[in-house]
């Protein structure tokens, strides 16, 4: 294993990555445009999946044969990886993981293919109700997913030293940015949504649109900004170089412009809406806060502040010694 895993080197790539990131989530979304944005994202990549086996099973009988052995490729595959641990007979939790969702993927993947299945277990519902279901045996699957992955990691970070915690540390926070920028994309098919369907609204029920529209992405943007510096920040802490204590003073400066940013964009949102609310047909009736991004925001502040602090102090203990 090496001292210091996080690749620092390629940081700078990252906001391409987050880009595209949100670029694809959109452009992948896209298709199911009549469908709630947040059943899409539940769903995929397993409907896309489902669809592409339907269509290939109705090309004829080789094709049946072809979409049957893709439906079975991902719960053979997990299958094996449970079966190389039975062997070793020390990580059970991890196997009984792999398992469920070796039978949770194959099942939801038929259910999402066959949909009319689904709906028959729901007799008062009508064709309407497809545009949802869906997202049940999905969000099944997904938990198992979960489940498999906190097993997993947390059975490798109780039995891993400081460099490899860092480096999980490191990985996690890259994957809150890729939520936070798929978020993006998903803000952004909501408003085109939005503008596509409100052919009655008036002209300042659209300025609140693309206000709540700019306020969200921004928000993202902002978190997206303290995700970067809290990156840089890391690799900085874990290489144990000199521009540690520099990094972590623009993860705080980032953290600062995002929180104080963040307050100010609310307070415009929902006092824009009060003054306009005489005129506006279209009303949101939940206040637009992102408690999540202050959460985040201020989190990272605080850690950068506490580091700085402890710095501060050790360097003062060196000078008593």
């Amino acid at each position: 294993m090496k001292e210091h895993p996080i690749p620092a080197a390629r940081l700078k790539y990252l906001p391409f990555g987050y880009a595209a990131v949100a670029a694809l989530t959109f452009a992948a979304l896209l298709p199911g445009f009549q469908m709630a944005s947040a059943v899409a994202a539940i769903t995929f990549p397993f409907a896309q999946f489902a669809l592409l086996l339907r269509a290939i099973s109705r090309t004829g009988f080789a094709g049946r044969g072809l979409a049957g052995m893709l439906w079975l490729l991902p719960g053979a595959l997990l299958a094996v990886r449970a079966l190389r641990l039975a062997r070793e007979g020390q990580r059970r939790g991890e196997e009984a993981a792999l398992w469920l969702l070796a039978l949770a993927i194959p099942a939801a993947l038929y259910l999402m293919a066959n949909p009319q299945t689904l709906l028959a277990r729901f007799p008062v519902m009508d064709d309407r109700a497809l545009s949802f279901l869906p997202a049940l045996p999905a969000g099944a699957a997904w938990s198992c997913v979960i489940l498999y992955l906190v097993v997993r990691l947390t059975r490798s970070i109780g039995t891993s030293g400081v460099p490899r915690l860092m480096a999980f540390l490191f990985y996690l926070v890259t994957l809150l940015g890729a939520v936070i920028a798929a978020g993006i994309g998903i803000t952004l098919l909501e408003a085109v949504k939005s503008f596509s369907g409100g052919q009655d609204r008036q002209a300042l029920d659209h300025l609140m649109l693309v206000l709540r529209a700019a306020a969200s992405v921004l928000s993202d943007c902002l978190l997206l900004m303290v995700v970067l510096r809290a990156l840089r920040a890391l690799a900085a802490m874990s290489a144990r170089g000199d521009t540690a204590a520099s990094a972590v003073d623009s993860l705080a400066a980032a953290g600062l412009i995002a929180l104080k940013v963040m307050a100010i964009t609310t307070v415009v949102v929902n006092l824009s809406q009060l003054m306009l609310l005489r005129w506006l047909s279209d009303v949101s009736l939940t206040a637009e806060i992102p408690l999540t991004g202050l959460v985040l925001s201020l989190a990272a502040l605080l850690f950068a502040r506490i580091y700085s602090e402890s710095r501060r102090l050790e360097a003062e203990n060196e000078l008593f010694v």
